[in-house]
């Protein structure tokens, strides 16, 4: 081949691979790009009740900061009350098992005490559901900030 030639197949070589480089930046279309801050709290209560299907338990919101974990049939049917403020979402993995757990642990007066412990299968899941309670915890915030005192 000859240099003009070769020059403008690398030349239009180089354009296609830019334009593609623009076009998904961050590979990702930002359009379909998921975002949680566009979820509502029922919607990322939905997706935290998914995983908690197989333990036959269940998340509802009692108000904006407080959440009550549920086990249809148990002996205390009314649930645990899990303050959005005071509970940390903990993600580890078990040492028996290797599968990755998500904790919510509560700390009261001083004490922290485990009110969920969960099993999941991948790190990504683990990841989202301490995101999607995360979402919850921080428009509890947003909540009592724009509330005015008294």
């Amino acid at each position: 081949m000859n240099r003009p030639v070769v020059r403008t197949i690398a030349a239009l070589l180089a354009l296609i691979v830019l334009a593609l480089l623009v076009a998904c930046g961050d590979g990702y279309p930002r359009a379909d790009r998921p975002s949680d801050r566009r979820m509502t709290a029922s919607t990322h209560l939905q997706l935290l009740n998914r995983s908690l299907a197989a333990k036959k338990r269940k998340l509802t919101m009692r108000d904006a900061c407080h959440l009550v974990l549920s086990k249809p049939g148990a002996a205390r049917p009314e649930g645990v009350l899990l303050p959005l403020r005071s509970t940390s979402v903990v993600v580890a993995t078990d040492s028996e098992t290797g599968r990755f757990l998500v904790k919510l642990v509560e700390v009261a007066n001083g004490k922290a005490s485990t009110r969920l412990r969960l099993a999941v299968g991948e790190w990504l899941d683990a990841v989202a559901w301490r995101s999607h309670f995360q979402q919850l915890q921080m428009r509890c915030a947003a909540t009592q900030a724009s509330t005015p005192p008294g």
